[in-house]
C-alpha cells in the first residue's frame, strides 16, 4: 500500500511538475548558454538604454538623428530607465533579464497550451517555442522584441483564463481578467511598435465570439496607449514629434488598434454581434483552404531570405503539425480570424516571429470553449481530415528536431569572440582617444549577416559616441568628391566593411555591393566615397572592429 501510494505520488508529480520543469531548463539552458560572448547582431540593448536615459535626462536632441530606426514606444524608454536605476548599465545583467523574459513566456505558452488542450499539448506548445532558433536568438538580445513576447504570452494565457470563467459563470473573476487583458494589450503596444498589429490580432480573436466584457478589453487596448503617449507628449512635445516622424510608417499600426478597439466597444451591441457570428459561420468553411495556402506561401517566400529570422515561417506550418498529432479533435482548429494580421506582421517585422505559437493556441482555446460555433467547419474539414493529417504530423516532426539542431549551432557558433569585458574596453578606448573631428569606421558586426552590411549611427551611440550636436544643428561638411556626417562638435561613426576599406586603400573601386541593394543607404552616409580621399592619409589605429582616423589639424 504504501509503495502504492508512492509510485502514484510520484506519477502526480510527473505530471504536474515535470512539463514545467523540463520546459523551463530546455529555455534556460538555451537563452543563458554563453550569454557573455559578443553576438553578431547588437539588437536593441545599450542603444536603447542610453535613448532612455537622454530622454529621462531631458537631452530629447538624440531622437533627432535621421536614418536612425526606434520602434519604440514610451513604456520600453520608463522600463529601461528603470532598469538603469536598478541595475547600473551592466549588458551582461540586461541579457539576463531578457533570456528570462524569454523562459517565462515559454511556461506562459504551457499554461496556455494546458488550458486549450491539456498537459501534453502545453508541452509540446512549451519545447516548440523553447527551441524555436528565431526565438532563441532574440531572447538573447533583443530587450524589446522579448518584453514584447511577455506581455503577448500573458495576454494570452489572460484571454483563455477569461473564456474558462465565463463558461463557468464565474462572472466576478471573468471582469478582471477582462480588465486586465485590456491592461496588457495596451501596456504591449506601448513597448515595441511592431507588436501593435499583434495585439490587434488577438483582441480580434478575443472580441468575435464574447456575449460580455468585450468592453473592457477595448477600453483597456485604446486608453493606455492614449495615456502613455499623451505623458510623453506633455514631457516632450519635442521628442513626441521626432518619434513619430522617424516611425511614421507604423503610425497606421496605432489607427488601426484604435478602429479595433472602437469595434470591441460596438460588439457589445447584441444585434452587431449575432450579425457578425452569422457572417463568420459562413467564412469558417473556407479558412483551413487559406490557412493551407498561407501557410506555404510563407514556406516559399522564406527560402529567399535569412534563416533564423525566417524559421517562424516554417514554423507555422509545423506548428500546426504538432498540435494535430498531440490532440487530433478537428472542432478546435477552425478559428483563424487573426491570419491576415499575424500573416502581415511575420512578413514584415522579426518580433511576430518568436509569437508564432501563441495565435494557435489562443484560437484553438476559443474554439474549445465555444464548440457549438464550430459545427458547419467541423464537417466540411471533418471529410479532408484523412490525407491531411499525416501531411501535418511528418513537417511538425521534421521542423522540432531541424530547429532544436539549428539552435544548438547557432549559439556554439556565435561569429566574433569578443566578450562584454573586451568590448567595454574598446568603447572606453574609443571615448578616451578620441576628439571631435576624429573619424571612427567600424567593420560590420552583423558578421554572416549578408543582407544586413548596414546599420545606422544610432547603433553605436552607447559606445561614447554623441551625434547630438551635429543633427540637432543640421550641420553637414559636403563636397563634390564625399560626404561627412561630421562637424567640429562631433566625431562621425560610419559603418563600412574592412575589404571595402583596404580595397579603397589598394586603389581599386569601392565594391558595388555597397553601392546598389541591401546597402542603398549607404549612398548617404558612407564616406570615403573614392581612394584619394585625404581621410586615408590620417594616422590610423586599429582597436577590436574600429578604425579611428585622427586628424593631424587637432
Amino acid at each position: 500500500m504504501n509503495m502504492h501510494s508512492a509510485v502514484k505520488a510520484t506519477r502526480s508529480f510527473g505530471g504536474r511538475h515535470l512539463p514545467w520543469i523540463s520546459i523551463a531548463l530546455v529555455a534556460g539552458f538555451l537563452r543563458l548558454w554563453r550569454l557573455d560572448v559578443f553576438p553578431p547582431l547588437t539588437g536593441d540593448e545599450d542603444i536603447y538604454l542610453h535613448l532612455a536615459n537622454g530622454f529621462f535626462s531631458g537631452r530629447h536632441e538624440m531622437f533627432a538623428i535621421p536614418y536612425s530606426y526606434m520602434p519604440h514606444p514610451p513604456l520600453f524608454f520608463l522600463i529601461g530607465n528603470l532598469f538603469t536605476l536598478i541595475f547600473g548599465s551592466s549588458i551582461l545583467v540586461l541579457r539576463t533579464l531578457t533570456a528570462l523574459c524569454g523562459i517565462v513566456s515559454c511556461l506562459l505558452i504551457y499554461r496556455a497550451g494546458q488550458i486549450t488542450g491539456g498537459r501534453a499539448m502545453g508541452w509540446v506548445a512549451g519545447i516548440a517555442l523553447a527551441v524555436m532558433p528565431h526565438a532563441v536568438y532574440f531572447n538573447r538580445l533583443a530587450f524589446g522584441y522579448s518584453l514584447l513576447e511577455l506581455f503577448m504570452s500573458l495576454l494570452v494565457v489572460e484571454m483563455l483564463e477569461f473564456v474558462r470563467s465565463v463558461q463557468a459563470g464565474r462572472d466576478r473573476r471573468a471582469v478582471l481578467l477582462a480588465i486586465a487583458a485590456g491592461i496588457v494589450a495596451g501596456a504591449a503596444s506601448l513597448v515595441e511598435m511592431g507588436g501593435v498589429a499583434l495585439v490587434n490580432a488577438a483582441i480580434l480573436l478575443f472580441i468575435l465570439f464574447y456575449r460580455r466584457h468585450v468592453f473592457l478589453v477595448g477600453l483597456g487596448a485604446i486608453g493606455i496607449p492614449v495615456i502613455g503617449f499623451g505623458w510623453a507628449f506633455l514631457r516632450s512635445p519635442h521628442w513626441f514629434i521626432l518619434d513619430l516622424r522617424a516611425n511614421s510608417g507604423r503610425v497606421d499600426q496605432y489607427v488601426l488598434l484604435i478602429l479595433v478597439g472602437l469595434f470591441a466597444l460596438i460588439l457589445s451591441i447584441r444585434p452587431v454581434r449575432r450579425s457578425l457570428l452569422h457572417l463568420w459561420h459562413f467564412t469558417l468553411s473556407f479558412m483551413p483552404w487559406f490557412w493551407l495556402f498561407f501557410g506555404f506561401v510563407l514556406i516559399f517566400q522564406s527560402l529567399s531570405r535569412d534563416l533564423i529570422e525566417n524559421t517562424a515561417s516554417i514554423y507555422w506550418l509545423g506548428w500546426w503539425g504538432l498540435l494535430i498529432l498531440v490532440d487530433a479533435s478537428w472542432r478546435k482548429y477552425f478559428l483563424f480570424p487573426a491570419l491576415g494580421f499575424l500573416g502581415y506582421q511575420i512578413l514584415v517585422d522579426r518580433a511576430a516571429g518568436m509569437l508564432v505559437p501563441l495565435f494557435p493556441l489562443l484560437s484553438l482555446g476559443v474554439a474549445a470553449l465555444t464548440r457549438d460555433s464550430f459545427r458547419t467547419g467541423q464537417e466540411k474539414w471533418g471529410r479532408k481530415s484523412t490525407w491531411m493529417r499525416p501531411l501535418f504530423a511528418l513537417s511538425a516532426g521534421m521542423v522540432i528536431v531541424i530547429s532544436f539542431g539549428q539552435t544548438i549551432d547557432m549559439v556554439s557558433t556565435i561569429r566574433g569572440v569578443t566578450t562584454l569585458d573586451t568590448y567595454s574596453q574598446i568603447s572606453a578606448y574609443i571615448t578616451t582617444h578620441t576628439r571631435p573631428g576624429d573619424l571612427v569606421i567600424a567593420s560590420p558586426l552583423m558578421e554572416g549577416m549578408a543582407d544586413r552590411k548596414m546599420t545606422t549611427l544610432t547603433q553605436f551611440m552607447s559606445y561614447g559616441v554623441d551625434f547630438a550636436q551635429h543633427y540637432s544643428t543640421g550641420e553637414e561638411y559636403r563636397t563634390d568628391r564625399y560626404f561627412y556626417p561630421v562637424t567640429s562638435e562631433t566625431i562621425a561613426l560610419v559603418l563600412i566593411d574592412d575589404t571595402m576599406l583596404q580595397g579603397i586603400r589598394g586603389g581599386d573601386d569601392v565594391p558595388e555591393m555597397f553601392k546598389t541593394g541591401p546597402s542603398s543607404k549607404l549612398r548617404e552616409m558612407v564616406v570615403l566615397r573614392e581612394k584619394k580621399d585625404p581621410v586615408l592619409s590620417w594616422p590610423t589605429v586599429r582597436i577590436g572592429t574600429f578604425n579611428i582616423f585622427q586628424n593631424p589639424d587637432l
